[in-house]
């Protein structure tokens, strides 16, 4: 496999992603990817309505809360919404731009995300310590000028938040069911508007997909 062709590069760092994230411990430290664009979702939609970002925090085991203060009940539906299909729409957004050769933007964008959740937002030493790690990383990739190291770290993580877009919302599904006052964002969204955790759960899901697909198309349909 010629790994300067980034066709090759791409099925590689895909297929590298999908085997790290289900390794116990480094997939967990992989996956806080995933929980930061996720819990950005929820922060996003907060400062859209007017409400209070009190704070954010990212946890070894993978998950994230994010704490707010919403003037209203619409409000509230929306900042709870926003966590999954944030993450999957993104995930989209970020290969798109990749296919168009806009490695170093994507660079930008995840430095600019972590560095606004550190400065603003986390508050637990956890989330701390990861935000520092991850943009380190991303600032030695920019200073060694490689384009193909650009290409190839964007890729992974981009790869990393595919993945668990839809891995999650899988998960999430079946927890609707069996335990649905477990289902997170979608049993806030039960609470919200009386509707089953599991079509909540089925909604993240089909973004999901479609994410995936829209993903498999630009790839892979010509």
């Amino acid at each position: 496999m010629d790994f300067q062709n980034k066709t090759h590069l791409l099925y590689l760092l895909f297929s590298l992603a999908l085997l790290l994230v289900r390794i116990p411990i480094i997939g967990k430290v992989v996956k806080v990817f995933y929980t930061m664009i996720h819990e950005l979702g929820h922060a996003i939609m907060t400062v859209i309505t007017s409400g209070e970002i009190i704070s954010i925090s990212l946890f070894a085991d993978t998950s994230g809360n994010t704490i707010t203060k919403s003037k209203s009940k619409f409000g509230q539906f929306l900042i709870a919404i926003a966590g999954y299909p944030v993450a999957a729409i993104m995930a989209f957004v970020f290969f798109y731009l990749i296919h168009k050769g806009k490695t170093n933007v994507v660079l930008f964008i995840f430095a600019s995300i972590a560095l606004v959740e550190l400065v603003f937002w986390i508050r637990n030493i956890y989330g701390i310590l990861w935000l520092i790690a991850f943009v380190i990383l991303l600032l030695l990739v920019y200073r060694m000028e490689v384009e193909l190291y650009s290409y190839a770290i964007t890729v992974f993580f981009s790869s990393v938040l595919l993945i668990e877009s839809i891995i999650s919302t899988v998960q999430l599904l079946f927890i609707s069911i069996k335990k649905p006052l477990n289902a997170g964002d979608a049993a806030n969204l039960k609470i919200i508007t009386y509707i089953p955790a599991f079509f909540w759960a089925f909604f993240f899901f089909s973004i999901s997909v479609i994410s995936i697909y829209l993903w498999i198309k630009l790839y892979f349909i010509n």
